[in-house]
């Protein structure tokens, strides 16, 4: 069945659903959206975990040790990325994505996002390239960090020994 796309407006959306269990977060079960528009092309995806009621979630990771990298995290389109330590805050806008991933792969991703930033502003490059050369070094269990991922919508999780709040604002 197709629906109409929000971009263009045609008949030429595709919506799929698939349900995976997550057995390294004690078999969380998560639905996962991906939708394509045939006519423009344009995509989007979206994560939602299954057993939980949607309310506001925050998670913090200490990261402390190496393995800790290989941590899962479930992340949301509506959901914010905070590592205190370095400053660096990842607020949700309108293009963002939903992923499943790992503490790596989360980190992978901003590093990638500064190396853009050092294109855009190359007057910031020095400031940008030590952000990266930190979280090189929390990836490589050289330094100390704090991962917290804050949802609104209570579709994001962290696994290992993160710790979960729930009902939070910000």
């Amino acid at each position: 069945m197709k629906s109409r796309c929000r971009i263009c407006g045609k008949l030429a959306l595709d919506i799929n659903f698939q349900k995976i269990t997550l057995q390294e977060l004690k078999g969380e079960e998560i639905i996962v959206s991906k939708t394509k528009c045939n006519a423009c092309g344009f995509e989007d995806n979206d994560v939602m975990i299954a057993s939980d009621l949607n309310k506001p979630v925050r998670y913090t990771l200490r990261i402390e040790r190496k393995e800790q990298i290989n941590a899962r995290v479930v992340k949301s389109k509506h959901a914010s990325i905070e590592i205190p330590e370095l400053g660096i805050k990842i607020t949700p806008g309108p293009s963002s994505q939903s992923y499943i991933s790992n503490v790596e792969g989360v980190l992978l991703r901003i590093q990638e996002n500064l190396e853009e930033i050092k294109k855009i502003k190359p007057e910031e490059a020095e400031k940008v390239e030590e952000l990266i050369n930190e979280i090189e070094k929390i990836k490589e269990g050289k330094r100390k960090a704090t991962l917290i991922i804050f949802d609104p919508s209570g579709n994001s999780l962290i696994g290992d020994d993160a710790i979960r709040e729930d009902n939070v604002n910000t």
